[in-house]
């Protein structure tokens, strides 16, 4: 591999790298286990558009990474020239559908428990909104 490569290589780590960090830090990956996880006493509810989004968002990565590594050190100049570009879009669009299935799960985990909406609690911010749910309507800020 010429140095042109390897330092295309490096920055495509590097990339993955940052958006591994980014997950980390903005607590990705707990909006993602959410369904599968003991219920807390509050919960914030995202939508399903924002958890199907979040869910595409890191097989995506770690795929195009994995693949633009792959067509360097074979010495393809243009990533988008490939075999697999139809692999791409039908993968993402599979994965958002996907996507609705936990989050599903998830609503109705929380009607099953008898969890109440907290009306006056919404999160927005730079995650996307969500609907907060409490155990106990005392739980719920007035």
């Amino acid at each position: 591999m010429s140095h042109k490569g390897r330092l295309r290589a490096l920055l495509v780590l590097s990339i993955w790298g940052v958006v591994l960090y980014c997950f980390s830090i903005f607590g990705m990956w707990k909006i993602l286990l959410a369904p599968f996880m003991p219920l807390e006493e509050k919960i914030a509810l995202r939508s399903y558009f924002a958890y199907s989004g979040i869910l595409v968002l890191v097989p995506f990565c770690l795929w195009h990474s994995v693949h633009l590594i792959r067509q360097l050190l074979a010495g393809v100049e243009s990533p988008v020239q490939s075999s697999w570009g139809m692999l791409v879009p039908v993968s993402v669009i599979t994965l958002f559908l996907l996507g609705f299935a936990p989050r599903y799960y998830l609503s109705k985990r929380l009607d099953a428990a008898g969890y109440v909406e907290c009306a006056k609690e919404y999160q927005s911010g730079y995650r996307g909104g969500a609907h907060v749910f409490a155990a106990t309507p005392e739980l719920c800020k007035e």
